[in-house]
């Protein structure tokens, strides 16, 4: 099976493992036993939010957590800056 290659954004390549802090939870169990994760029925998937207001989303099929964008929020920065 061929390596993965990173994902792209505006032609720039980078490593989800180094956005992501080594303190989250890996498993199941531990999604379970920790309070930052809650299971989302509208997305069907854990999410965590960090003690700054971070969220993240856990996605199954990579087996690790994705940083969760606010578009309207971007959008707001990019437009007031």
């Amino acid at each position: 099976m061929a390596e993965a290659m990173p994902p792209t954004h505006a032609g720039k390549s980078y490593d989800l493992d180094d956005s992501v802090p080594s303190s989250f939870p890996t498993t199941e169990e531990e999604f379970r036993e920790d309070p930052r994760v809650s299971f989302s029925r509208v997305s069907g998937k854990w999410t965590l939010e960090t003690d700054d207001g971070s969220e993240y989303e856990y996605d199954g099929a990579l087996r690790r957590w994705i940083p969760v964008v606010c578009i309207p929020l971007v959008f707001h920065h990019l437009v007031t800056v």
